[in-house]
């Protein structure tokens, strides 16, 4: 029986090896097996520091009169159809709306269509899809990433080399508190070919004041460390992984403010072969976070 060592490799600072036994090997041959986890905490250098802000969306702006008013701007009264549970669903002449504020979401859309296509300034719809959210309540101090994009489809008749048309503008508004990524809250607003306002659709819940575990005291060793064990709890011996900082989000009570944790995300490279075909996924690294 042959003793093997397996060691797993982290961004070169530090190696965790363990034997392992081999019942099928020869017994008159020493082999060993080296499978490398390579680690990237470069991502890690700046520690959360902070507070929750003082100005961000509260519960208030999920108000059925608030939505209406203050994000689709219209004077339009709204008749409530039908409620299931926290989610409310109301009508107007030209709107469709559907609130939930335990779930901090909101959908809007418009009956018509927008007029005839325009040439239009990405740089002015993403100015004021993030000025509409503004004036709801959703302030630059939770702003992320944004991303101005197209979306675009083929006719089925195409014809070879043609161009896809164009079916809308989208603005995606990412949260972000205190530099930190906040997982699966964003907003995403619609504009016709002409410029008009056509849909919103957000999952951004409001933010308790107290109660969040915004920070950690370990430093980038240990997290490395962590990081290891939980890939190798998943089985996941080999790759190049990427750790960044994000918050999770979990209910602070029952009318819809979360509180934030940090944790840290472990990128897994997608795997494209014969027996494994996986997607890159994300795993969080739990890192003790405190107040």
């Amino acid at each position: 029986m042959n003793t093997q060592i397996i060691c797993f490799a982290l961004a070169g600072t530090l190696a965790a090896c363990a034997p392992t036994t081999d019942p099928e090997a020869e017994t008159d041959s020493v082999t060993s097996a080296i499978t490398e986890l390579t680690i990237d905490s470069s991502a890690l250098t700046t520690i959360p520091t902070g507070t929750i802000p003082a100005n961000r969306l509260t519960l208030a702006a999920f108000d059925d009169t608030a939505v209406a008013s203050k994000l689709i701007e219209t004077p339009e009264p709204f008749a409530r159809i039908e409620a299931v549970s926290t989610r409310r669903f109301l009508d107007s002449t030209s709107w469709s709306l559907e609130t939930d504020p335990r779930r901090g979401s909101v959908l809007v859309m418009r009956k018509t269509k927008g007029g005839v296509a325009a040439a239009l300034d990405p740089v002015v719809l993403q100015r004021e899809a993030l000025a509409r959210l503004s004036s709801w309540g959703l302030l630059s101090t939770e702003v992320g990433t944004v991303l101005e994009r197209k979306t675009m489809a083929h006719d089925e008749d195409r014809l070879v080399g043609a161009l896809p048309r164009v079916l809308s503008h989208k603005t995606f508004v990412f949260r972000q508190v205190l530099g930190v990524p906040v997982e699966e809250h964003r907003a995403v607003v619609t504009h016709a070919l002409d410029g008009s306002f056509q849909r919103a659709r957000v999952k951004w819940p409001a933010l308790a004041a107290s109660g969040h575990l915004l920070h950690t005291r370990l430093g980038r060793a240990e997290i490395e460390a962590r990081a290891a064990a939980a890939l190798g709890r998943e089985g996941i011996t080999s790759g190049a992984i990427a750790l960044r900082w994000r918050y999770v989000a979990s209910p602070a009570s029952v009318a819809g403010e979360v509180v934030l944790k940090l944790v840290v995300a472990a990128r897994v490279p997608s795997v494209d072969g014969v027996e494994v075909d996986e997607e890159a996924r994300d795993l969080d690294v739990d890192v003790s976070a405190v107040p």
